[in-house]
C-alpha cells in the first residue's frame, strides 16, 4: 500500500471516472441497440458529471486536507472496474445495466474504503461526502436506466 497525498488520491479517481465517460463513448459507436445507445450516452454523461465534480471539490478544498498523506491501493479496484466494462457490440439493455450497476457499487465501495480508512476527521468526512455523492448521482442513474430499460 503506497501512500499518498489527498490531491493524488483526487487527480487518479477523477482519471478513472473520465476514463470510464471515454470507453462508454468508444462503445456508443460499436452498439446497434438504440435503448443501449441512450444508455451509453446517460452512462457516459454521469461520469464526467462526477469527474467535473471531483475537479470542482478539489478546487474548493482546503490545501491542508488535499496535502494530507494517506495510505491508499485502488490498483486492483480500479484494474476490475475496467475489465468489467468490456462491452460486446451486441449487448443487450438489461445485461449493459447490470454491468453499470456493479461498476458503480465497485466505485461506492471504493470510496467508502476510503472514508474508513483515514483517521484524519477533515480528509474522513470529505471521502464520506464523496461517498454520499457517488451515491446520490448513482440513485439518479439507477431512475434513469429504469427509464430506459422499460421504453
Amino acid at each position: 500500500m503506497a501512500a499518498q497525498s489527498v490531491r493524488d488520491v483526487l487527480k487518479r479517481l477523477r482519471l478513472v471516472h473520465l476514463s470510464l465517460s471515454t470507453t462508454y463513448d468508444d462503445y456508443h459507436a460499436t452498439v446497434t441497440d438504440e435503448r443501449v445507445r441512450t444508455a451509453l450516452r446517460c452512462m457516459s454523461q454521469h461520469e464526467l458529471q462526477i469527474e467535473r465534480w471531483l475537479a470542482d471539490h478539489e478546487r474548493h478544498t482546503d490545501a491542508g486536507v488535499l496535502n494530507t498523506w494517506i495510505q491508499f491501493a485502488p490498483g486492483f479496484a480500479l484494474d476490475r472496474l475496467h475489465i468489467q466494462m468490456k462491452i460486446d457490440p451486441e449487448i443487450g439493455i438489461d445485461d449493459l445495466l447490470d454491468k453499470a450497476m456493479v461498476q458503480d457499487q465497485d466505485l461506492l465501495a471504493l470510496y467508502r474504503r476510503l472514508a474508513d480508512s483515514v483517521s484524519a476527521a477533515r480528509v474522513r468526512e470529505m471521502f464520506e461526502n464523496l461517498h454520499e455523492l457517488v451515491k446520490s448521482k448513482d440513485l439518479q442513474f439507477t431512475r434513469t436506466a429504469v427509464e430506459i430499460s422499460d421504453e
